[in-house]
């Protein structure tokens, strides 16, 4: 199957991804978005991740698969993905291999920003789904580049897996496949110098389950965090000052047992907020 020349590319890491990764891929089949490729990244999958990754990309021609020869985790893998996306892209979205886009997702965000060309990154709200796809609860994310600008040091103002990207940002940065919230990281330095947004409807469904790294590594993951967080806390472009009493308690949080961390986790992600609010920022 073969379209026109793609102009969203979807980058997928895929590490022992078996169990999710054809519905995730179908979900970008389903796009009503039709000008777009995806490339699959097996990070060095033991399980039938591989196999998997190449039925669907012998069933449509805008899948291409690639193999690490090492495993470099997810940061390490977007990069590698990045590297092949396709001459004529002009947007590059971050997709994982166990979540669900909605089919018009790719329409909605290249609408937004081909009209508003100051945006460089855009996002959405989402669903959380658990293990068999049943929707847990809905989170929404900050809407308008000024309010996310204040609330960055709060926590990361953006869904991840939402995320589209100008493809001329990746001229400039990568992923740093050091950091456990390599996502945090590289949208900080993205905005240290330029702007994003959020859509407000839910365009990703979020499986939430606790054999994700960040759950199984959640200590460490907030640390990182707030090692992400800290030389910017009193930069203008981030400065508020609920975000300092805010990176203290996280220290405070972090020195906790990591049961109560995971407990705490667990009630940020299930519970259902009537009308969400700004403020409501982690990812």
């Amino acid at each position: 199957m073969a379209d026109a020349s793609p102009l969203i590319a979807a980058v997928m890491p895929a590490y022992n991804a078996a169990a999710f990764l054809e519905e995730a891929v179908r979900s970008i089949m389903a796009q009503t978005f039709r000008e777009w490729e995806l490339i699959i990244v097996d990070d060095c999958s033991t399980d039938a991740t591989q196999e998997i990754a190449a039925r669907l990309a012998a069933e449509d021609s805008r899948i291409t698969v690639i193999r690490n020869d090492v495993n470099r985790r997810s940061g390490g893998s977007r990069n590698a993905g990045i590297k092949r996306i396709s001459p004529s892209v002009r947007y590059v979205a971050t997709m994982d291999a166990d979540d669900r886009c909605r089919p018009e997702r790719f329409r909605r965000q290249f609408e937004f920003m081909d009209k508003h060309p100051e945006c460089f990154v855009c996002g959405s709200s989402i669903a959380i789904i658990d293990e068999r796809g049943e929707i847990l609860a809905e989170r929404s994310y900050p809407v308008g580049s000024e309010h996310i600008l204040k609330h960055f040091c709060a926590g990361n103002c953006f869904a991840h897996p939402t995320t589209m990207f100008r493809r001329e940002v990746f001229g400039d940065l990568s992923y740093d496949a050091s950091h456990r919230c390599d996502d945090y990281d590289l949208l900080f330095r993205l905005l240290e110098t330029r702007s994003g947004d959020n859509l407000p409807e839910i365009l990703l469904d979020y499986r939430l389950s606790p054999s994700q790294q960040k759950a199984v590594y959640l200590k460490e993951t907030l640390l990182d965090s707030m090692r992400i967080q800290r030389p910017r806390l009193f930069m203008r472009r981030f400065f508020r000052i609920a975000n300092l009493f805010g990176w203290l308690a996280e220290a405070v949080l972090y020195l906790l047992p990591g049961s109560v961390v995971y407990t705490l986790f667990r009630w940020k992600y299930f519970r259902r907020p009537q009308n969400p609010q700004p403020e409501d920022t982690q990812k």
